[in-house]
């Protein structure tokens, strides 16, 4: 308190001093009504000094002071002038100066006293501004026959000369003016929002593709790309007038981010380039080259965000704005040169073109802003801005990347459509091997049932009658091979079924699985049918496989599951092939299949004595009753041939010996009588493996 009370003792005596000898200095607002704007002449409101003055020292040394002639780099700058209303009602007046003075502290006294405190300039918060969005302006409330003295301080960091010039500006005037700068800004703001609206669309798009086309990165990186030009443009439309909505109060930290947001750009400009045009494989120097050229990019970003952000150091900003571009400039033009004579691909001339546009787009702005900031009435493209020529350099060269893009896509779809041509034809092809794998063994079947008869006919001209009883056995044993023979083709049918409708339901990946494990079975069938007898292993590894083909037919639809009694070595057991098999497909087709929820399919296998096994293929599906009903709507359905070929098996397999093969089924029931599914207890003859024993 008693330090401001004796620089208030201080600056009252000098303010008076002042004020008795400023009517030299005096403006007043009915001249100023008269002429709508009077321009401050330089040398005689205003001063320089080398050194940073306080209110205080700047009133104690002003008569030692240059008067302002021109503005000299680095040093800062008052301006002294007293507005005298001589009209009978209060008056605004507005105080403009150009836009590079970035802090701006304006004093105003009246009698003697100060009665307010303004800020403006392009460095100061939004908040502070004394007319808001416009920081090259100051507002004056005057009442009637008021004399105010204003004093202002301006500040402007950079090794240039300053640009400076003041006018002040009528109330009428200055609405005109503000209507001027808002249409100009407009079509400025205007481009840049359908601009930014325009290249976001395209982000999305891009992403868009990113995830149809398996993710391929080349998507994601024109993506990211675009993002930062996006961020930065939309840095620089803020700066204008009502549309400074982002970090409005932050305007340094919007000057500090601008390095890293630019090189950014460069940085995910090249790393997109290295793969849009496939460097990497191409010539993998010049990629190696721009992985370490991004990595100085990135670390130049970081340091110079955390130096200037830390520092506050406008100058040492704006001195390396120049060099910098120049830099990265000659970088950018040496590599696509390089592109254009090294590369060869689709999408080069697209690359090159696009590269052209945006680095002249961007030379343009770049010219722009350094002759700007030197003197701004020195070039005018108004009402274009600098940021729209960044603009136009970004759009053209969108343009020509998203040619070269959908020229990937294009080739992309070529070769997925040859791939699928090729993948069609090899389906075909499977699809002949199946028929003749199927007629050839048709044909085993006839062959071999002719031998049988032939060889009956032998006997019954060569042997006597007391072989008769043998003859009968080997033609019984005649009839189980050909029947057993005739249980191959009815597989492989219902399994070429199955791939069949996979390819029809257009599931290529399951329909190549599949086909995969159908090859496995057909192995299997083809070694087991050149014997009578297989182990209970083999016979239950070839089930395993037709369950899972119909459990993936059907959606997994049914659980499956096999239970074998303890003390049975199924590697020792030997039983007819494919003999258990009808019984399951039954349980599956006529059973499981048509009920709602999932459904369970229960395999036992347990020892009756030595030579002879009870098998139980139990499920819960809709039962026999039901399944008939169905059968009968449904002249179409599947119909097992399985079943009669296994049942005319079994009786044969008890001619030949004592047998005490067959089936039965059993309906199971609820507690009311309802269905619940079909039980089928199979008794069959076994041997023991003795080749395995010795």
């Amino acid at each position: 308190m008693k330090g401001s009370f004796a620089k208030l003792l201080l600056i009252v005596p000098l303010l008076l001093f002042q004020m008795a000898g400023m009517a030299q200095d005096t403006i007043s607002l009915s001249q100023l009504q008269k002429e709508d704007r009077i321009v401050l002449d330089l040398k005689r409101f205003g001063y320089e000094s080398k050194n940073k003055l306080s209110l205080e020292e700047f009133l104690e040394k002003k008569v030692a002071l240059k008067p302002l002639v021109k503005g000299k780099a680095s040093h800062e700058y008052w301006l002294e002038v007293v507005l005298k209303n001589d009209l009978a009602d209060t008056q605004k007046v507005y105080l403009w100066n150009d836009y590079s003075l970035e802090k701006n502290t304006y004093f105003a006294f009246e009698n003697g006293k100060q009665v307010d405190t303004q800020f403006n300039g392009g460095l100061n918060p939004k908040s502070q501004l004394s007319v808001p969005n416009y920081p090259e302006v100051s507002e004056w409330k005057i009442a009637p026959g008021a004399e105010r003295l204003i004093i202002a301080k301006f500040s402007y960091s950079t090794n240039n000369t300053p640009f400076l010039y003041f006018e002040l500006i009528s109330q009428k005037t200055f609405w005109a003016f503000m209507f001027y700068e808002t249409e100009t800004w407009s079509i400025i703001v205007g481009l840049g929002l359908v601009f930014q609206g325009a290249i976001w669309m395209m982000i999305l798009y891009m992403l868009f593709l990113y995830f149809q086309n398996n993710r391929d990165n080349v998507y994601l990186l024109y993506s990211v790309y675009l993002f930062f030009p996006m961020l930065y443009l939309g840095f620089k439309l803020s700066a204008h007038g009502s549309f400074n909505l982002f970090l409005p109060d932050h305007p340094f930290l919007k000057l500090a981010l601008n390095e890293p947001l630019q090189f950014g750009i460069a940085i995910f400009y090249n790393t997109f380039a290295m793969r849009f045009l496939d460097v990497k494989n191409q010539k993998p120097w010049i990629n190696n080259f721009v992985n370490w050229l991004n990595l100085v990019y990135g670390v130049y970003a970081v340091v110079a965000f955390i130096y200037f952000y830390t520092t506050g150091d406008i100058v040492t900003i704006r001195s390396l704005f120049g060099p910098t571009r120049l830099i990265m400039m000659i970088v950018a033009v040496a590599l696509i040169l390089i592109v254009a004579i090294k590369l060869k691909g689709p999408v080069v001339r697209y690359f090159v073109t696009g590269s052209i546009f945006f680095l002249a787009g961007n030379l343009i702005a770049i010219i722009l802003t350094v002759v700007h900031s030197i003197d701004p009435n020195t070039f005018s493209v108004r009402p274009l801005g600098a940021i729209n020529f960044t603009q136009m350099g970004i759009f053209l060269e969108i343009l020509f990347f998203s040619l070269g893009i959908g020229k990937l896509i294009q080739i992309s779809n070529r070769e997925k459509e040859q791939i699928n041509e090729a993948y069609i034809q090899q389906l075909v092809e499977n699809e002949k091997l199946g028929k003749k794998i199927k007629q050839d063994l048709e044909g085993q079947v006839v062959d071999r049932t002719n031998e049988a008869l032939k060889a009956n006919l032998e006997l019954q001209e060569s042997r006597s009658q007391q072989l008769k009883s043998e003859y009968e056995k080997q033609l019984v044993e005649s009839e189980m091979n050909s029947l057993r023979l005739q249980m191959n083709p009815h597989f492989i049918f219902n399994s070429l079924n199955s791939i069949r409708y996979f390819i029809l339901k257009q599931d290529s990946d399951k329909a190549a699985d599949y086909i995969t494990s159908f090859a496995k079975l057909l192995r299997l069938i083809l070694h087991h049918s050149k014997k009578t007898q297989i182990t209970l292993a083999d016979e239950l590894e070839a089930l395993e496989l037709y369950m899972m083909f119909e459990a993936e037919r059907f959606n997994e639809k049914f659980s499956k599951e096999i239970r074998i009694q303890k003390d049975i070595d199924t590697s020792h057991v030997l039983i007819q092939p494919l003999i258990i098999q009808p019984f399951v497909e039954n349980a599956i087709w006529h059973g499981l299949m048509h009920k709602s929820e999932g459904g369970n399919l229960l395999i036992e296998i347990s020892k009756l004595d030595e030579n002879l096994l009870k098998i139980i293929i139990e499920d819960n599906g809709i039962g026999r009753k039901k399944a008939k009903e169905l059968k009968s709507k449904d002249h179409g359905g599947h119909k097992s041939y399985g079943l009669d070929i296994t049942r005319e098996r079994l009786e044969a397999m008890n001619k030949i010996g004592s047998g005490h093969a067959g089936f039965k089924m059993e309906d199971l029931k609820d507690e009311s009588g309802e269905a619940i599914g079909t039980r089928i207890i199979l008794t069959i003859n076994t041997k023991q493996n003795e080749s395995l024993n010795n």
